[in-house]
This record gives structure tokens, C-alpha cells and sequence, in this order.
């Protein structure tokens, strides 16, 4: 005696399963790109107070603990400048 097949397991179901799979994973693909992509704005006032940063503390005229201290808020204070002057 033959069992009858699922209309679940025929080919054409197979593949709309995975063009179904194939969005989602296209979709959590783009959703982590725009919840980690950085502001161009944003990056140049990273690189530039870094660099500024790092030079006063080359120079001894910042302290070693002040530039770590100073250097770990820089992404935050640029979003914020940047993310108010709009």
C-alpha cells in the first residue's frame, strides 16, 4: 500500500519555502546593516577629534588618563553634535 504525499513535501513547495527563507535572511541582512551603518558626518567628527585627541596627548599637553577618558566619549559626543546641528 502507498502512502499519498504531502502537498507540503512536492518540489513547488520546496521552493516557495525557500524563496521564503531566501527574503528573511535577505531582510535580517539589511536590518543589521541599517542598525550598524555610520553617519558619514558622524565618522569624519570621529577621525577628527581623535586626531586632535591624540596629538595634545603626543605633545604632553593632555594626560595619558585624561586622552583614554576623552577618547572613549568621542563617538557619543560626535552623534550627539552631529544629530543636533540637524
Amino acid at each position: 500500500m502507498r502512502s499519498a504525499a504531502s502537498h507540503l513535501d512536492r518540489p513547488a513547495a520546496r521552493a516557495v519555502a525557500a524563496v521564503i527563507a531566501a527574503i528573511a535572511l535577505g531582510l535580517i541582512a539589511w536590518l543589521i546593516y541599517i542598525d550598524n551603518r555610520v553617519d558619514p558626518a558622524v565618522a569624519a567628527c570621529i577621525k577628527q577629534k581623535t586626531a586632535a585627541i591624540e596629538q595634545a596627548r603626543n605633545q604632553g599637553a593632555l594626560p595619558a588618563d585624561a586622552a583614554r577618558r576623552f577618547l572613549a566619549n568621542v563617538a557619543q559626543s560626535c552623534a550627539a553634535q552631529v544629530n543636533g546641528a540637524r
